[in-house]
């Protein structure tokens, strides 16, 4: 800031429209990659953890029946 002359409302200012623009790429990049398949990605991910947790709950049973 002290080389550029620049305020700090200056810069806030800046740093605001800058995100902005960031906020409206995300977007963008949301809209071409196909909103649906991204969210059908991240609902894939959360089924996978949820196997993977049923199948620690399942050897865990098993390893109780065992022992009985």
């Amino acid at each position: 800031m002290r080389w550029s002359g620049r305020t700090d409302s200056h810069v806030g200012a800046e740093m605001r429209q800058l995100l902005d623009q960031a906020e409206q790429l995300e977007m963008l990049a949301d809209q071409k990659d196909g909103y649906p398949r991204l969210e059908a990605l991240r609902y894939i991910e959360d089924l996978q953890r949820e196997a993977l947790a049923l199948r620690g709950t399942v050897q865990h049973t098993q390893a109780v029946l065992a022992r009985q």
